[in-house]
Order: C-alpha cells, then structure tokens, then sequence
C-alpha cells in the first residue's frame, strides 16, 4: 500500500464535504480538486437507498433468505446497469454541457466587469481567477490548528463579556430594587466569577480588552460564530431536502409519507432558525455600523430572511471564512472574485467530465466487442469438438483449443450426461448468452454512436469501426438463425441446472427516460 500512496486521492462525496469547515474542503471537496469531474461520490448512497426498501420485508426473515433476496436485487441492478450503460454516460454528458453552459455564461457576466484590483483598469480574466484560487489554498496552507484554536477561545471570551455587559446592565436597572437580596446577590456572585474568568484568560491568551482594532476582531468573531450556527442549520435543511432532490433527479419515487416527514423536519425547524437569523442580522448591522467599510462579509439582500437563507445553495459565496481569517485579499472579500473562482474550478472539472466519459465509452465499446468474439470463439471451438465426436475421430494431444474446451466440458458435474451432450448443453447456454449479448449491443448503438461523435477523438476512429462491424455481424446473424439459438428445453435446463437463467423481471423505467434532444445544438458546438 505504502507505494501505491502517491496514486491515492482523498475526497469526500460533495454533499458531505459541506458539513466540513471551508479549510476542509479547499483539501477534499470534490469540486475543488483535480480529478474528480462532476462525480458526487454518493454512490454507496445510492445502493443504500435502492437496498432500503428490504428491509422492512427482511425484518424477520433468516439469513439465507436475506442473503438470497439481496442477490437477487443486485443481480438485477447489475444487469440493468449493463443494460443502461451508454443511456447514463450520455445523460451525464447532456448534464454536463448544460452545466458548462450556465457556468460560461455567468463567467461571462464576471469578464466583462473591470478588475477593481488591477493598476492598468483591466478587465477580471480567467487567469486572475485562478492565481486568486491558488493563493487562497496557500493562504490555507499557512493556518494551523494552534491559529484555530486561539479564534475558538476569543470567540468564548467575547461570548463571556458579552454576558457580563448584560448582568452588569441588570444590576444597575432599577428593576433590580424589585429582586430579594438573596437574587441580587447571587447575579453579584456571577458577575464577580466571570469576570475573574474573563481576566484570567485574558492573561492566556495574552490579549487585554477590547481597543479599537481588538473592537472590530471582537465583532468579526461573534460574526462568524453567530454565521457558522446558520451554516449548521443550513446542512441540515438541505440535508433533508436531499431525498427529495435526488428521487427527482433519478425519476424514481419517494412516496407521500416520506415527504411528509421531510417537510414536517423543515418547518420544526424553522421557529430555531428565525431566532439564529435575527441574533445575526443584529450583529451583522452592529459590524456595518461601526466599521462601514470592511468587505469581509456582505449580506444582500439585507436583512437575511428564512426565505432567503433556504434558498441559498451550500457553495454560495456567502459561507465564505473571510471573516474567520480576517484576509484582505480579493478571494476572501470580494464576492464577484469569489463566484470567478467557483466558475473557473467547475469548468475545469466538466472538463474532467468529458474525459472520463470519454475513456468510459471507450472501455464499454472495447467490453462489448470482446465479449461477443469471445462468445462466439467458444461455441466455434464446441461446434468443432461436437464434429469430431460425431465423426469418431481420435484425438491427439496437440493442445488446440477444441480439445482442450472438450476436456474442460466433460469434467463438469453435469448428472450422468455424456461428454456430447455436456457439449450440446453448453453450446446452447453460450448461444443463448450470445443472443443476450446482442440484444444489448442493439440496445447500445443510438447512445453509443451519439456518443462516439461528440466526446472521442480522431484518432481513436478504429475502435468505432469495430464496432459498426460489430452490429453487421449481428445482424448477420440473426438473419442465419441467431434468433433460434436462444430456444432453450426448458425441461432439459430445471432437470440438469436446477436454475432459471434469470431470477428478475424487467421493470418500466420510463420515468428515467430521456425524450428528444433539445440540447444537440449546443452540444454541437462545443
């Protein structure tokens, strides 16, 4: 393991890499990092919730009944994996030229704005774009964990003092003529001990109170900390719109009760929101009052409503930790610097995209076409060993191919079958593969050669001409009879198998289809 290191990358799936801290996710956010594409790395999601539904079922079931009812479900989604191979790279493709066309055209609003940052009044360009993406991950590179910390504990700090301003306001309040001694003088008790707490780290952190540039770090924490509570009710929201979102994305169901539960979470957590939105807006009011110039954090529009906050996507510039780095640089202050930065990043992995779609296709053209000819070299070599039995030849050991296929058939544990109808058997179950084989072959070409056209190069030109020979040889086939391989006795096969060839049943899928090609012209010209 220790030499394969360097090849491995780490990341986390893109929805989770949100629950993580900015710094986190400059390291493992796919979107963030070379190589990833527009890959979610929520794959193991995904199986889970296909598997989901078994469990209620299975609930009492025994263990080779669940074994069982598993491998029949993942039989049937690897086959129907097969099945739509070409039709999900192309829908990924399609996805992936739009996305490109959303983000250019954002990225062009940014193009034309002049670079308030530039001493020659030049426009933002890409590559400024990106020498602000670098820099910000070398700025990154220079925090450590002490850095965090101390932020941490001046965050508590400024918290403490904020609560002894407010005991202290209390005592001098004429309503504190209205509490019994034994009240007044337990809020005196308090006050006393947290300002010996507030003085004695105040000593650690060797820091005194607040002046006027400690004022505005002071502000800028409580910030951020009063920012970074949103940003954890902001996971969980649109951790519980997921389903939702990626039951619409996949065409499949989430059913009625499910969503019910989903949209009673969002509104029980509504009421905790609204209460974290208003402590925020007053701060953040607070911070543009008394230092109306800073940048670190914009707000529009202002004031922050619930409305407004659900709908912010996670990646939006505003969680941002230029308020928790206090940088001035233009990547952690200026928000059209910021929406560049994301755009250029994204057009970097759809460009990643298209290249793994490409060597995806490739591999799956190359998977098919050796599959068949392996399929048909074998009953070729069983064709030949049938003849030779049939004609009483003797063979020698030449080790050709033919007899060394006899010699594999005639040992396998087929009842009391002879080595000719061991041969006969197989012969028909690899027809029938055969058969199976082309029936998915038909079933790839429209994707395939939509495909091949758009996302290949030149000079990989070879490989789809086999493939067009490909489906020539099939239907040469099928016009020679191919069709008629697939007619199995069934009788024969329950007595000497003891199986069904297929334990599944095609389901519609009708919601996953995907009609018409109303994105073919721009995808043309890219």
């Amino acid at each position: 393991m220790s030499q394969d290191r360097a090849r491995l990358s780490f990341g986390t799936s893109v929805f989770h890499a949100y629950v993580h801290n900015w710094a986190c996710q400059i390291d493992y956010n796919p979107r963030f990092n070379v190589g990833w594409g527009m890959s979610d790395g929520e794959g193991l999601e995904r199986m889970w919730s296909y598997l989901s539904p078994l469990v209620s079922p299975l609930r009492y079931a025994t263990r080779n009944h669940r074994l069982a009812a598993l491998a029949h479900r993942l039989k049937y989604h690897n086959q129907r994996g097969i099945k739509q191979l070409p039709f999900w790279l192309r829908r990924k493709f399609r996805l992936a030229v739009k996305r490109r066309l959303e983000t250019k055209a954002i990225l062009a609003n940014l193009l034309i704005l002049p670079n308030p940052y530039s001493r020659s009044g030049r426009n933002y360009t890409q590559s400024y774009f990106k020498k602000q993406w670098k820099l910000q991950r070398e700025f990154k590179a220079q925090q450590n964990e002490v850095n965090d910390q101390e932020r941490k504990d001046l965050v508590a700090l400024y918290k403490n003092q904020a609560t002894l301003e407010v005991m202290r306001r209390r005592l001098s309040s004429p309503d504190v003529y209205l509490e019994t001694e034994q009240d007044t003088n337990r809020l005196m008790d308090k006050i006393l001990k947290i300002s010996d707490e507030i003085a004695m780290e105040c000593v650690r952190l060797q820091t005194d109170l607040p002046t006027t540039d400690e004022e505005e770090q002071k502000l800028r924490l409580l910030l951020w900390d009063s920012k970074s509570e949103l940003y954890v009710q902001a996971v969980h929201l649109h951790a519980e719109q997921h389903p939702i979102k990626d039951a619409k994305r996949r065409g499949s169901r989430l059913g009625t009760e499910l969503k019910e539960k989903i949209f009673k979470a969002r509104q029980s957590r509504r009421p905790a929101i609204n209460k974290l939105l208003v402590e925020f807006n007053q701060k953040y009011e607070e911070y543009k009052n008394k230092f109306p110039s800073q940048e670190l954090c914009v707000v529009e529009p202002f004031p922050l409503t619930y409305d407004n906050f659900s709908a912010m996507p996670l990646d939006h510039p505003f969680w941002n930790d230029g308020l928790y780095y206090h940088s001035q640089a233009p990547w952690a202050i200026n928000a059209d610097v910021r929406t560049g930065i994301n755009c250029v990043l994204i057009l970097s992995r759809i460009q990643e995209e298209f290249e793994l779609i490409a060597q995806e296709l490739a591999r799956a053209v190359g998977w098919a076409i050796t599959t068949y000819d392996d399929i048909s070299n074998c009953i070729t070599h069983m064709v030949a060993g049938l003849d030779d039995l049939e004609n009483e030849t003797v063979r020698n050991n030449t080790g050709n191919t033919s007899t060394e296929l006899v010699d594999l058939v005639s040992s396998l544990p087929l009842a009391k079958l002879s080595t000719k109808q061991k041969l006969q058997v197989m012969k028909k179950e690899m027809q029938k593969q055969l058969l199976q084989h082309s029936i998915v072959v038909e079933g790839w070409s429209r994707d395939v050669t939509w495909l091949w056209s758009r996302c290949q190069p030149l000079n990989n030109q070879p490989k789809i001409s086999r493939w067009h020979d490909l489906k020539r040889q099939i239907h040469r086939d099928s016009l020679n009879g191919l069709s008629s391989f697939g007619t199995v006795d069934d009788a024969l096969e329950d007595e000497i198998l003891g199986v069904d060839f297929d334990d599944g049943e095609d389901l519609s899928d009708g919601s996953t289809a995907e009609n018409g090609d109303d994105l073919e012209d721009d995808i043309m010209e890219t």
